[in-house]
């Protein structure tokens, strides 16, 4: 149980495959140059551009990305969602994490439609989520 236990917390994956993307994976890696600089940029340009639905990924990829770099959570290229938030589980950013994964999912996954009021309001939920992650 303890190893099972460390291996998930770590990470570690016996057995994948590198060429299948599991349902729910971010997909970071498909677009490698938008790690760094630019992900607030094009997120920016789809919010211009009235593509909430893309915008709404790039404000999840922003999430991961921000959460990484504070050491919440560990980004794998195969892991998914739920293994992101299993790395926050019990943590104070474990339920806004899973609320905004949620959002995300039935956003993007889903197809569903977002206004222009409707994406304010998940923007601001985001927001407020990036401002309890510690500096």
């Amino acid at each position: 149980y303890a190893i099972i236990r460390i291996m998930m917390e770590n990470n570690v994956q016996l057995f994948y495959r590198s060429s299948r993307k599991k349902k729910g994976t971010i997909g970071i890696d498909d677009q490698p140059e938008e790690l760094e600089d630019n992900l607030e940029q094009k997120l920016q340009q789809y919010i211009s551009a009235q593509d909430y639905r893309q915008a709404t990924r790039y404000l999840y990829l922003i999430t991961l990305t921000l959460l990484n770099e504070k050491g919440l959570i560990r980004w794998h290229p195969e892991a998914t969602n739920q293994d992101y938030q299993r790395q926050l589980s019990g943590s104070a950013w474990d339920r806004p994490f899973r609320a905004l994964t949620g959002f995300y999912e039935k956003v993007w996954y889903g197809e569903f439609p977002l206004g222009q009021t409707q994406f304010e309001r998940l923007h601001f939920y985001f927001q407020d989520f990036f401002k309890t992650v510690p500096a």
